[in-house]
């Protein structure tokens, strides 16, 4: 319930302006906002088609500074998996939520959206692997 009442909060805070994400001077705290942010972004791109490509260039810029946040904390992933783990998981549900927004849209206008899940998918499993392999 806490949670979903914070996302709201986000969402109306930060939809459409990344700048105030990038503010955020705790890096762990900014990769939770950056996917906030994605997910608005998708939101916003569900209720207007006509900027898809705009939309979907928001939710990468999100998955992509939510990473850069993780890496920018010089934490092992193994060794701290807390916020990389919640990073995971929440890039796997904007993961099933384009996958079903692809669904949705007519067959011409898929190609960003199809870009965009195959660069979540590759997200997704780099977080993974940095929690699950040992560094050699």
């Amino acid at each position: 319930m806490k949670l979903a009442v914070f996302l709201v909060a986000a969402v109306s805070l930060f939809a459409g302006d990344i700048e105030a994400v990038k503010a955020e001077p705790n890096l762990e705290k900014r990769s939770d906002k950056a996917l906030v942010f994605a997910n608005a972004a998708l939101d916003e791109a569900r209720k207007d088609h006509d900027g898809l490509n705009a939309h979907m260039d928001e939710v990468r810029a999100g998955i992509d500074l939510c990473v850069e946040s993780l890496e920018a904390t010089g934490k092992n992933a193994r060794k701290n998996p807390k916020y990389f783990k919640r990073a995971e998981i929440e890039v796997r549900k904007l993961i099933r939520r384009l996958d079903n927004f692809r669904i949705e849209l007519p067959l011409d206008d898929r190609a960003p959206v199809e870009a965009l899940l195959k660069h979540a998918h590759k997200v997704q499993d780099d977080l993974l692997a940095g929690i699950m392999t040992r560094k050699k």
